[in-house]
């Protein structure tokens, strides 16, 4: 069993952040950035959008998501010209899992959290002053603004699969006890749902049986402990539970592709 790949981007440069007042006559005509992807918060106002032939209406607190090369169009209200914080900026993909999940985003996000509202504030008046350090705190504030919008649209999980809160009770059951081998039977117990449709909705959620994910986590936190170089690897197999150094390894190399004595103490 080979982990899942996981999602991963990285912020390659920031073009600019900077909070825009219109006027009445602010207008965008079929426009295209081929270089950079964007970002923007109504603070204020409206406009009208339209892009893939569909049009929106634009109000405080919604956010917008355009991807490099997306093209649209665009008007603000004569009546009430609208007021944005937009963010430009370039990023690569760490493989293609993440790709489609960015391609897949929701471009209209109607009435942002809270949280992503704050991050935007807090970036356009960092990079507006400009003091030591500012480029990292507004590509963190960038990633949880990402993070965000990913999670709400359900790139991580499917929003719409029923009982999640019951599915991540167990999930922090297993990862609070590494050491442990929970059955099927335990684990849907705990989450009051029977086996047999536990099994379905584990798989759907995480990707992986329960066998299976218990042992990724096993595996992976072992991998974290044998990368410190203070432990041997007979240590490490006892200290996720799995007695066997044998088995241990073996489950070692199948998952991450090198035996763990190579990240053992010498």
């Amino acid at each position: 069993m080979k982990p899942i790949e996981d999602y991963d981007l990285t912020i390659t440069h920031i073009n600019n952040i900077v909070s825009i007042k219109t006027d009445s006559y602010w207008a965008l005509d079929n426009l295209t950035t081929s270089d950079h992807w964007i970002l923007s918060l109504v603070i204020g106002g409206q406009a009208d959008y339209t892009w893939n032939q569909q049009a929106y209406t634009l109000h405080k607190d919604d956010l917008i998501f355009f991807q490099a090369g997306f093209s649209r169009s665009a008007r603000s209200s004569p009546e009430d010209p609208w007021q944005f914080i937009v963010v430009k900026f370039q990023l690569e993909s760490s493989n293609a899992r993440t790709e489609q999940a960015l391609t897949e985003l929701p471009n209209l996000f109607h009435f942002a959290p809270s949280a992503i509202r704050q991050n935007f504030l807090e970036m356009e008046r960092i990079w507006r002053g400009r003091r030591p350090g500012y480029i990292l705190r507004t590509k963190s504030a960038l990633y949880d603004i990402l993070y965000s919008l990913m999670r709400q649209s359900g790139t991580f999980y499917d929003k719409n699969l029923p009982h999640q809160e019951k599915l991540r009770r167990t999930l922090e059951l297993i990862n609070q006890n590494r050491e442990e081998n929970f059955s099927l039977e335990t684990l849907a117990a705990e989450a009051g749902l029977s086996p047999s449709y536990y099994r379905m909705l584990f798989k759907r959620f995480t990707g992986y049986s329960t066998v299976q994910y218990q042992n990724y986590i096993k595996i992976t936190h072992a991998q974290d402990l044998l990368n410190t170089g203070n432990l041997r690897v007979t240590e490490v197999a006892n200290m996720v539970g799995i007695r066997d150094i044998y088995y241990f390894s073996r489950l070692f190399k199948q998952m991450t592709g090198i035996p763990p004595s190579d990240l053992c103490r010498k």
